[in-house]
């Protein structure tokens, strides 16, 4: 077992066959969430609470502000929250921006095909979120994140997003479907 696991690793490095990576023009943050854009995902609590799933619809727009990203989270428990990111390039690949729900700056990276976003949270003494958001083959998005508190994972969040789901205003009619369908599978 051990020696084809190896070789399923090995062989195709060896002969030139792993995939490639997206570009990474592909996952910045103007280019990967410019539009409407619609999430389905899962809050993993890690002090007993239950888990909550949650729906997100995403508005993304070029502004004087830099790239600006309004999002409508909908979570299972029945809370609602209003959202907004603002994101400005500080470097060749690095972004530096807002979050409301954010205490500090966000910094972001892209780095291949994933993005990392790194903030400190309000709501989480001493909380930090890291997110890596990858670009997959099929142009839809996996966000994994680990909430920590002074260092301890107390919460893990993992979305898939469906970027691009329409690019007219209409976001609620465009992400309605995409919850009807159970979105992106």
């Amino acid at each position: 077992m051990r020696a084809s696991l190896l070789a399923v690793l090995v062989i195709p490095a060896c002969t030139g066959h792993l995939p490639d990576a997206p570009p990474e023009e592909a996952v910045r943050p103007e280019v990967l969430f410019a539009g409407v854009g619609c999430g389905r995902g899962v809050l993993t609590f890690r002090n007993g609470a239950l888990d909550d799933a949650f729906t997100v619809t995403s508005r993304g727009r070029e502004s004087e502000d830099g790239f600006v990203l309004d999002q409508t989270v909908r979570f299972g428990s029945g809370k609602v929250t209003e959202r907004r990111w603002t994101m400005r390039p500080s470097g060749e690949r690095t972004y530096e921006g807002t979050l409301t729900e954010a205490s500090g700056p966000v910094k972001a990276v892209v780095a291949g095909g994933t993005l990392r976003l790194t903030y400190p949270m309000e709501d989480v003494p001493g909380g930090r979120m890291t997110q890596h958001l990858h670009l997959l083959d099929d142009g839809n998005v996996m966000n994994v994140a680990t909430v920590t508190a002074f260092g301890i994972p107390v919460r893990r969040l993992s979305e898939r997003i469906e970027p691009h789901v329409a690019l007219e205003p209409d976001a609620e009619a465009a992400c309605d479907s995409f919850e009807d369908e159970g979105g992106p599978t």
